[in-house]
């Protein structure tokens, strides 16, 4: 799969402050588990962001809506991994959002959740990817990648895990 001229826009300022707070929130919660906090990593990025301008367009909301894995998605960035999760999320309120609370019930969802959970306090990963896009009709969705780079140590030889995470 080929990274589009969609897949490498910026985001907007206020999912870039989501996404800050996330990546904040996220850490918070890998450090309370004695997990080192994950490093952020251009290429996940853009596979999140893609993924998630993907969602807003797309009837279905799972990890292959797109006929994609994640882990292709990672892959067609360039990224050489060992290990790949996703974890997806949307939120909509009709008031709208400010960015705290956005990121907040994002995160909150996904630590509700034992698949989720399961992929914020993995200790293999290393790097994780974000991308907050919102949709023509007001919901917000979500996307972090987490990964390990092919060859970090000292995990050296891991199994590429395939990437889909529990939703």
């Amino acid at each position: 799969m080929q990274a589009t001229a969609l897949d490498q826009v910026p985001a907007s300022s206020f999912s870039a402050e989501v996404e800050r707070r996330v990546l904040e929130q996220t850490n918070a919660y890998r450090r309370r588990q004695g997990l080192a906090p994950l490093v952020r990593e251009a290429r996940l990025d853009e596979a999140a962001r893609g993924f998630a301008r993907k969602l807003t367009t797309l009837p279905r909301f799972e990890h292959d809506a797109d006929g994609s894995e994640p882990a292709n998605r990672v892959g067609a960035t360039g990224y050489r991994w060992c290990s790949v999760a996703e974890n997806l999320a949307w939120q909509f309120d009709s008031r709208g959002f400010d960015a705290a609370v956005l990121a907040q019930r994002l995160v909150d969802g996904w630590i509700a959740s034992s698949g989720h959970r399961r992929n914020l306090v993995d200790g293999r990963t290393t790097q994780i990817g974000l991308g907050v896009v919102q949709a023509r009709d007001g919901r917000w969705f979500a996307v972090q990648v987490f990964a390990r780079p092919e060859g970090a140590g000292p995990h050296r030889g891991c199994r590429p895990t395939g990437g889909r995470g529990p939703g």
